[in-house]
């Protein structure tokens, strides 16, 4: 009986105790081969908080990006995206509501544009788990540049497709927040925004 209890104790553990899980991830996504273009699809998640839960459910092929941007707009949902698949690679590159996840280089300085075409940033974040500047709001996406249009901080202007990964905001699963103690006020950071329980303490 003894035996039996403990093994149920364990059980309970495994279930209820707190686990850093990971919505679908950019490898799991690059391997995606449903459309040999576009794809629009709805981002899943099938139980609500549960990461591991997450995944695309298929809406049409398309040739052309802006005729699946069209069909984006049409569609009502708010998890809608847009799939790439190019040089044998899939990525979504955009999305009616989501996040860029600005660490996808690690600790580094990410420069801003003030249009999509500009060949002179007005504006650098040094991003890091400490200094912040880890997401932003995906406001637009630019085919020809391959930039994506964001809003952070206060400030709105374009990042280069290196320095950014589309997380479409039902795939969201730490935030950055302000905390007060006692005697101390900090910044939490994401630290990987896909994933649970991945906030860390910044600066003061």
């Amino acid at each position: 009986m003894k035996k039996r209890n403990v093994f149920f104790i364990l059980v309970l553990l495994v279930f209820i105790s707190p686990k850093n899980t990971k919505a679908l991830t950019k490898d799991e996504i690059s391997s995606r081969n449903v459309c040999s273009n576009y794809e629009v699809g709805i981002a899943i998640e099938s139980r609500a908080g549960d990461p591991t839960s997450t995944s695309i459910s298929h809406i049409g092929c398309y040739d052309n990006y802006y005729t699946a941007l069209n069909v984006m707009a049409n569609t009502n949902n708010d998890y809608v995206i847009i799939l790439e698949r190019k040089n044998g690679y899939t990525k979504i590159i955009n999305a009616k509501y989501a996040l860029l996840d600005l660490t996808v280089r690690g600790n580094s300085i990410n420069y801003y544009y003030p249009t999509a075409s500009s060949n002179t940033s007005d504006a650098y974040m040094v991003t890091s788990s400490q200094t912040g500047a880890v997401d932003g709001a995906l406001l637009d996406y630019d085919l020809a540049t391959r930039r994506a249009k964001v809003k952070l901080a206060g400030y709105t202007g374009w990042v280069n497709e290196n320095a950014y990964n589309v997380v479409p905001i039902v795939w969201v699963y730490s935030i950055s927040y302000y905390k007060g103690t006692s005697d101390e006020f900090k910044h939490v950071f994401a630290r990987d925004i896909t994933t649970t329980n991945n906030s860390t303490y910044g600066i003061a």
